[in-house]
């Protein structure tokens, strides 16, 4: 995305040596609920215990709205071994073109932990954030 972030460029999906990333639907939700729902997962994060199934679909609404809108790009974290169960999530968002800064967020489920699924996703999404 070079120098500045072209958002309309951003890719919908693309695929890391081991996991594939997609935008989210609501389908997800529940898979989404296992980790947001889960204190242990959410410990470090940035927000409370998901209270339910229906607020995740919620929250996966807005990221395919943000995305849609390039307001913020929230990908599915996707195991080739089981293509339709979401593992995780990560993301861009939070902006500052002239600052040459995005913030990037990542989480996924604890089964996944330790296994360097978060080094190989983020090295994916600093490069497509500003190679």
């Amino acid at each position: 995305m070079g120098s500045e972030l072209d958002k309309k460029s951003v890719p919908r999906e693309f695929c890391t040596a081991r996991c594939v990333m997609r935008v989210p639907s609501v389908s997800d939700a529940s898979a989404l609920f296992e980790i947001y729902g889960n204190p242990a997962a959410m410990k470090y994060m940035q927000k409370p215990v998901y209270p339910s199934v229906e607020a995740c679909a919620s929250k996966i609404a807005s990221w395919m709205d943000d995305f849609s809108a390039g307001r913020s790009f929230r990908w599915g974290i996707y195991l080739p071994s089981a293509p339709s169960s979401l593992v995780g999530t990560a993301a861009l968002h939070f902006f500052s073109p002239s600052n040459r800064r995005v913030e990037l967020g990542l989480d996924l489920a604890p089964s996944c932990w330790g296994r360097g699924y978060a080094t190989e996703i983020t090295r994916e999404l600093v490069r497509l954030g500003f190679d």
